[in-house]
């Protein structure tokens, strides 16, 4: 009887007869992240999402600008990647005073997390350009084993200010 897996490690390949592809542990995929708290490969398993791109929909372009179509968007964004266990840490670049509007959308989506980072400044536009510094500023503070982040530029400035493993959510891309 011959065996076979689709990906092996190459420490046990020889106990399949067919196999299409070695790939080293620790290997991240989509089903994985979201029913296995994989940050404890690399330490006590303290975990760090993103949020919009990551649990929810980015926000269209333009949206941002219209407070009436950005209140709107706050309410009805469409999940992305829900975990099936509970998040230590939410940071996001949504400002403060949004706060009572993204708890309702995540109790709504049955989002588990102990803490929410948003980011307070008074006005959207004092955001511009800072947001990887914002998210960079909160995981030093809070030194996660482990930050998941929808945008592959900010994945990389985030990975080389912190040295935290960042999982590219945009790429499926891990920077460890």
């Amino acid at each position: 009887v011959d065996k076979a897996s689709l990906i092996v490690r190459d420490d046990i390949k020889s106990k399949v007869d067919l196999y299409h592809k070695i790939i080293p542990p620790p290997r991240v995929y989509e089903w994985n992240i979201l029913h296995r708290k994989i940050a404890s490969y690399w330490g006590h398993g303290v975990l760090a999402i993103d949020m919009d791109g990551v649990l929810c929909e980015n926000c269209p372009k333009g949206v941002d600008d219209d407070e009436s179509l950005y209140l709107d968007w706050l309410k009805t964004a469409k999940p992305y990647l829900i975990p099936a266990f509970e998040v230590d840490a939410i940071i996001t670049c949504r400002l403060e005073k949004y706060r009572a509007e993204t708890e309702r959308w995540l109790a709504s989506h049955n989002v588990k997390y102990k803490s929410l980072f948003m980011w307070d400044v008074p006005n959207k536009s004092d955001r511009l350009g800072k947001f990887a510094r914002h998210k960079v500023t909160e995981l030093l503070k809070l030194k996660p084993d482990m930050f998941w982040e929808s945008s592959w530029g900010q994945s990389q400035r985030i990975w080389e200010r912190t040295k935290i493993p960042t999982l590219c959510i945009d790429e499926m891309t891990l920077l460890s």
